[in-house]
């Protein structure tokens, strides 16, 4: 069980790996594309800014929803027991 487990790990990594480097060279090419032109915002010319922006936009919103919404919507062990008078 417990090479299973570190053989699945390493098949995610693997994978995640993967997709982030194909979004880096897929960034990288649309950067090398605007500089050809000569046309777009100036943030837009550092190869893998969209992929580092959406993994802070992705942890922020993680994070808002654990210190905000989870408080709000977490209630007590007895929060549906009959309360006796």
């Amino acid at each position: 069980m417990a090479i299973n487990n570190i053989s699945q790990k390493n098949g995610l990594r693997m994978v995640l790996g993967g997709l982030s480097g194909l979004v880096i060279a897929m960034q990288a090419s649309v950067w090398l594309r605007s500089h050809e032109h000569g046309h777009g915002p100036a943030w837009m010319g550092y190869p893998g800014f969209f992929f580092v922006f959406g993994i802070l936009g992705a942890v922020l919103l993680a994070g808002f929803a654990k210190l905000i919404v989870f408080p709000l919507l977490k209630r007590g062990e007895d929060y549906y027991e009959e309360k006796q008078s």
